[in-house]
């Protein structure tokens, strides 16, 4: 049995949400392969965060490298997401819905701190050494658009013009150590 969530008023940050486009996971598993998927991280007020916590909710908090908390601006941070089919490869899932202030779908790129509403759908499960619960992104409701621009302004274009250069020994390149230099 599914239950449903909302986040009111929140800012959103990486959202890949094109419909005909998901995303394919960053790094791919040959054993246990991933769908793609649609998703984006939502930036929470203490109030919302708590909210998410004392439900026990999946997804937790990102978290870096050393487990703190990722904040955004001192709010935290989590990570929505909805995969494109049942399995891997299996029959597809409807994509996110995507809509404006007044109910029109919208197609575009989201750019990071775009205001929205969101919706996921929360589903209960149990395995026979743990319990928990998880979210699936069902629903964006667009309330303040930033536009998606790419980073860096212009566009990259790269040149070719490298000077010749002649080899050089390893020997050229090292330090040329006495042995009173030498540490050991």
């Amino acid at each position: 049995m599914s239950k449903t969530y909302e986040f009111n008023n929140v800012k959103v940050m990486w959202a890949k949400l094109d419909p005909n486009n998901p995303e394919p996971p960053f790094m791919q598993d040959d054993d246990k392969p991933k769908p793609d998927s649609w998703n984006l991280i939502a930036v929470l007020d203490d109030k919302q965060a708590d909210a998410w916590k004392e439900k026990g909710m999946y997804p937790k908090f990102k978290r870096d490298r050393d487990h703190d908390l990722v904040l955004e601006d001192g709010l935290k941070t989590i990570k929505l997401s909805k995969t494109s089919t049942f399995g891997y490869k299996g029959q597809p899932k409807k994509p996110v819905i995507v809509v404006d202030t007044y109910g029109n779908p919208y197609t575009g790129l989201l750019g990071n701190g775009t205001i929205c509403n969101i919706q996921c759908s929360v589903h209960d499960w149990k395995t026979a050494t743990s319990t928990g619960s998880t979210a699936s992104l069902e629903a964006v409701q667009i309330l303040e658009l930033v536009e998606y621009t790419a980073d860096g302004g212009d566009e990259f274009v790269p040149t070719f013009d490298f000077k010749k250069q002649d080899k050089v020994s390893l020997s050229e390149v090292t330090a040329d150590l006495d042995d009173e230099d030498v540490p050991f």
